[in-house]
């Protein structure tokens, strides 16, 4: 007999802290296997402890008393002077030691027990019956001894509630609130918060779907085939090449054909032959009329002069004129393509902002998975801990399984 609880027997056992509540096992838990562990070892008690586990009940043959267990140590019947033992019969025959003409009859000096229904019986009926039968006690976690039972074997009670308490704690650890609940919750919350930054339609997809739009928009008009800006760049070229056609080096632009220059040209050419080239004579160009000191010559050559300088510059003016045109052209169509390129860079401030926020909507979810690996590294140390716990609670159970067997063992070889 201990003068220690059974609660603080098990906690010295098993490290455990055992409460109220709120604790794996509770104290009414504790209560329970402690109950559970009474009621094995008693029925694994040698027959000589077994007396220290009976009380004794008392009823009247032909009333039956009911049985609490079915371990029946011995049924008495008073015939008036003493306690007769009474036989074991099958309730089958209950009738044949009833009737006074069977020669199984029982009398009060052979009275007969039976058990029929979880209630025993005596015969004859009427008289005063005792029989002691084992009982099995509820073990509170509070208490240090249990009144009906052997002291010898009061330890292998703590000890059967340390092995199941210890089990509760392992088949508990597999359900760790601190990981399914706390870690695991939060992973799974990251991932959602991730899910909802790359699938939400208003977020993320909506701002690339955008930003696509935009970017195929700006490709139509920046198409090398056959968008507006293209034709606008043709359009350049046509102009520069109608430019291009007066070459300064080209002698023809000077010499031949209808050119503006070739006119200018000629012009210019008639003018000196007038002045200084001997046409229509040495004696009646300019210089010839004027050396000669010939007024009416000399004035006639210079109004041919004149004339001709005169035509000379309508024709360089017309030149200047169309070369003007095609410039100002040139640049109109310039202007439009740089228009458009203003136009398309701004397409692409639009469209670098839809697809910045997507990046950044792809960052929250980047951030959201990276809080949710930091979670499961806490979920892993976490299980490696209960590991670890788990392995030493399983050593220490088979520890006190083994000293319980023990217990046990010797119990038995006590029977001799």
């Amino acid at each position: 007999m201990s003068a220690i609880s059974f609660e603080l027997q098990v906690e010295a056992l098993t490290g455990l802290t055992i409460a109220s509540s709120s604790t794996n096992p509770t104290q009414a838990q504790l209560s329970t296997f402690l109950t559970d562990g009474a009621t094995e070892i008693i029925n694994l008690l040698p027959a000589r402890l077994l007396d220290l586990c009976a009380a004794s009940v008392s009823f009247t043959s032909g009333s039956a008393s009911t049985l609490n267990t079915g371990k029946v140590l011995r049924v008495f019947r008073s015939d008036g002077d003493i306690k007769q033992p009474c036989r074991r019969v099958t309730a089958g025959n209950k009738g044949r030691y009833s009737d006074p003409e069977d020669m199984n009859y029982a009398t009060i000096t052979d009275p007969i027990f039976f058990i029929e229904n979880n209630s025993l019986d005596a015969l004859p009926v009427g008289g005063s019956c005792t029989y002691s039968e084992v009982a099995y006690p509820a073990v509170l976690y509070s208490a240090s001894s249990i009144a009906i039972f052997p002291d010898e074997a009061e330890y292998l009670v703590a000890l059967y509630g340390a092995i199941k308490s210890l089990q509760c704690v392992l088949g508990n650890t597999v359900s760790n609130t601190a990981i399914d609940t706390t870690a695991f919750g939060a992973v799974v919350t990251s991932v959602a918060n991730a899910e909802d930054e790359i699938e939400d339609g208003a977020k993320m997809v909506a701002n690339i779907v955008l930003g696509v739009a935009e970017v195929t928009e700006s490709a139509v008009d920046t198409d090398t085939g056959s968008s507006e800006m293209q034709t606008a760049a043709d359009a350049i070229n046509i102009a520069l090449d109608r430019i291009a056609t007066y070459n300064w080096e080209d002698s023809d632009t000077f010499a031949t054909g209808s050119a503006q220059l070739t006119r200018v040209k000629a012009a210019l050419d008639n003018a000196e032959d007038v002045i200084n080239s001997n046409q229509p004579s040495a004696t009646t160009d300019a210089y010839g009329a004027q050396n000669n000191e010939d007024i009416e010559l000399l004035q006639g050559a210079l109004s041919i002069a004149s004339a001709e300088i005169q035509r000379a510059k309508t024709h360089l003016s017309e030149w200047s004129s169309i070369l003007q045109a095609a410039s100002t052209e040139a640049q109109g169509f310039a202007n439009e393509v740089q228009s458009r390129g203003v136009w398309t860079a701004a397409k692409a401030q639009v469209w670098n902002g839809y697809f910045a926020s997507a990046a950044a909507y792809a960052q929250a979810a980047q951030t959201y998975l990276a809080s949710a690996n930091g979670y499961l590294s806490e979920a892993k140390i976490r299980m490696e801990r209960d590991a670890q716990i788990y392995q030493w609670y399983e050593k220490q159970q088979v520890k006190l399984q083994q000293d319980y067997e023990k217990g046990i063992q010797m119990l038995l070889g006590a029977r001799a």
